[in-house]
C-alpha cells in the first residue's frame, strides 16, 4: 500500500443490528426478507443487507447461492 494511503474498514454487523435499519433486529427472522412478509417489517432497510459484496475477495459461495430457487 502505498505510503500516506487512507484504509477505510467498514464493519455491517453494526448495520444489520440496528434499530435505524431493521424492526427488531437481533431475533434471526428469515420473513423479514420475504416479498410476502408481516407488515411490521415493511419500514426495514432491506438494501443495508450486502452478504456477498464486491471485489476479488467476495464471497465464493455466491455463484451457489443465486440459481437457488425458492
Amino acid at each position: 500500500m502505498p505510503e500516506g494511503s487512507c484504509v477505510v474498514v467498514v464493519t455491517t454487523d453494526a448495520a444489520y443490528r440496528s434499530k435505524e435499519n431493521f424492526h427488531n433486529p437481533l431475533p434471526f427472522r428469515p420473513e423479514r426478507w420475504l416479498d410476502d412478509r408481516d407488515p411490521v417489517f415493511d419500514n426495514g432497510k432491506r438494501e443495508v443487507f450486502q452478504p456477498f459484496l464486491l471485489g476479488p475477495k467476495s464471497c465464493i459461495g455466491k455463484p451457489r447461492v443465486f440459481p437457488v430457487k425458492a
